[in-house]
C-alpha cells in the first residue's frame, strides 16, 4: 500500500504546482499509476532478456518533480509527454 501511493503522489504534485486543471491531474495519476503497473509486469516476467523474473516494484521517481512543472509551464502537458517517452 505504501508502494501505491507514490505514483498518485507525484503527479499530484506536479500538477497542482503547475496549475494544471482537475481533468491533467486525473490523467496523469492514471498514467502513472498504469505506467508503474506494466513496468512491474514487465519487471516480473521474464521473456527473453526482458524482466529479471523478480517482483520488483517500480515507481515514480521525485527526481523529475522540478523539471517536470517547468516543463508544464513551459510547453504545456504536451511537451511533458514528450519528455516522458523520449526518456
Amino acid at each position: 500500500m505504501l508502494i501505491v501511493a507514490i505514483p498518485i503522489l507525484i503527479p499530484t504534485v506536479v500538477m497542482r504546482a503547475a496549475g494544471a486543471s482537475e481533468a491533467y491531474l486525473s490523467w496523469a495519476v492514471f498514467a502513472a499509476v498504469a505506467i508503474c503497473g506494466v513496468a512491474t509486469m514487465l519487471q516480473a516476467s521474464r521473456i527473453g532478456r526482458i524482466g529479471a523474473g523478480y517482483v520488483i516494484v517500480m515507481s515514480s521517481s521525485a527526481a523529475f518533480i522540478g523539471l517536470s512543472i517547468d516543463a508544464i509551464r513551459g510547453g504545456g502537458t504536451a511537451l511533458l509527454v514528450t519528455l516522458v517517452v523520449v526518456s
